[in-house]
Order: C-alpha cells, then structure tokens, then sequence
C-alpha cells in the first residue's frame, strides 16, 4: 500500500514491484471512470517482465482524499509523475526515475495524453480504449438532451451518495463542457504524436473511433505508433490474456532505451 500526496490531499495506491535488484522501468496505470475496471491483471504480467507498476486513485475516487474533477485528476498524475522520478523514492522503490511510461484504460487513457501532452519526457503511452473527453463534451454542449442524460447517469450514479466518487455531478460536467477543445484528442495529437504509441480499441464501445484517431495522430506526426483492435466490450473481456501479451511485448520494444 503506497499514500501519495497531491495539492494536500492523500492519494490511495499501489506498488507492482518487479522481481530483482533493479533499478526497474516504471509504468503509471491509469484507471477510468469512475474505475470499476482496475486492470490489476496487466499489473502482474507487467511485473513478471521487469517493470514495476504504480496504481493509484485520483483525487476524491474510491477512497482518496479530495474532489473529484478532471483538472485534479491531470494533477494528480502529474504528482505522481513527479514522485516516482524523485531520486530518494526511486532508490526506496528499485525504479528507474529516467525510465517512467504510462498505461491507460478509458479515462485513464485521456489523463495519459494530457500528461504526455505537458511532458514529453513520458517513456511511451498505451491508449486502451480510450475516452476522448473533448469529443464528448462538444456533442453534449451542442445537444441539451445529451446534457441531461449525462448529468442525470452521473448524479445518480458516480456521483450519488455512497458512490465511489466524491464531489458534485454539475460542477464535473460544467468543467468537462467548458475545456471541450483543449481536452479533445484533436488538440493534443501534435504533442502526443512524439511518443511511442499504443492505441487499442474494442469494437463495442470505442472501436467505432479508432480508424479516425489513428488518422489524426498520423497527420500530427506520429511514426511510432502501433494500432490494434479486438472484437470485445470496454473491458476487453474475451481478451485479458491477449491484452497482457501485447502489452508486455510492446512495452518491451518501445518504451525503454
């Protein structure tokens, strides 16, 4: 069990840590909204490989002190970040402070390009079907219906009492809806593209976006980019196993110098 800090708040979370003396390649492992799919499987396999893993809950999420929003939680990765990089907490933790990639599901996804958006020192990023938040949020301001359903889903969901997010539905969505351009894939591709990339969708929930993302990441640049698709749910259910593998690989010929 690892307690994490950020803008004062605790952050619960997790340490993976790879067999060996080390020092050992790190990767962040980003869950979504609200995290119902923690990804502890890939956890694993990415230890068994070398690499140590560091999980963790944003701000207000399943426990963690604070309030939950999308800015807090990019903050939240970015203390992170600068935590497992810190010298003293590297050689604590056998990791390599120089040696730091990112791995996110849904959500996770969108924390990661905003993080690498804002470093491009990040290792590499696996975008496991991703949530493009900015996209999201342009179609609920232009269409008050959506706006209603979402915000109802959220306030009696995520965000009802006794769920596993702390903070308020309104603000969440008034935050969400006013960033919609800067939050969008759009706006971070030419950042992002730099990176060694990983982009794999399922093709029941945002496979539907894949061809197009992968364009837009090419056009901005990116030549280190690897797609995949797998005919499967949001939690790539049917393929925890194939995920695993592809991920270790790739991780393996793309993160690391």
């Amino acid at each position: 069990m690892l307690r994490f800090d950020s803008e004062g708040s605790r952050l619960n979370g997790l340490i993976y840590l790879a067999d060996g003396p080390g020092p050992h390649p790190v990767v962040l492992l980003l869950h979504g909204f609200p995290g119902n799919e923690k990804n502890l499987d890939l956890a694993q396999a990415m230890r068994r490989s070398g690499v140590n893993v560091v999980f963790f809950h944003y701000r207000g999420s399943w426990g963690s002190e604070g309030t939950w929003g999308f800015a807090n939680a990019i903050e939240d990765v970015a203390n992170v970040l600068a935590t497992v990089r810190d010298s003293t907490w590297a050689r604590e933790h056998r990791s390599d402070p120089n040696n730091v990639g990112i791995v996110g599901h849904s959500f996770g996804s969108f924390l990661g390009a905003k993080t690498v958006e804002g470093d491009n020192s990040v290792a590499c990023l696996a975008y496991l079907d991703g949530w493009d938040v900015g996209a999201d949020a342009i179609s609920i301001n232009n269409d008050e219906d959506l706006y209603s359903y979402v915000l109802a889903r959220w306030q009696e969901g995520e965000f009802a009492e006794g769920g596993p997010l702390q903070g308020d539905a309104v603000s969440a969505l008034a935050e969400m809806t006013g960033e919609a351009e800067s939050y969008s894939l759009d706006q971070m591709a030419p950042s992002i593209a730099r990176t060694p990339l990983l982009i794999v969708s399922a093709t029941r929930a945002q496979g539907r976006y894949h061809d197009s993302r992968v364009r837009t990441l090419q056009n901005a640049g990116a030549e280190n980019l690897t797609e995949v698709i797998f005919d499967d749910d949001h939690s790539f259910s049917a393929h925890r196993i194939e995920l695993a593998q592809l991920l270790v690989d790739w991780i393996s010929d793309s993160c690391w110098e």
